[in-house]
């Protein structure tokens, strides 16, 4: 038994360092994910991942 993370798994812990859906796709083939597009499916999935990824974002205040 292995202690490695499910691509699910994985993918929630880099959403909140990654820029978007392309990126975390990326970042997890380079750790060796496959399929990520499968594993990945899904509109509601695709919604918490962005919102974890758009949270982590420094917040854009204005300055005049």
């Amino acid at each position: 038994m292995t202690n490695t993370p499910t691509t699910l798994e994985r993918a929630f812990q880099l959403a909140g360092s990654s820029r978007g859906m392309a990126e975390l796709r990326e970042r997890l083939r380079l750790e060796g994910y496959h399929n990520t597009e499968r594993d990945l499916f899904g509109a509601n999935l695709r919604k918490q991942l962005q919102t974890l990824m758009r949270k982590s974002r420094p917040s854009q205040s204005r300055r005049p």
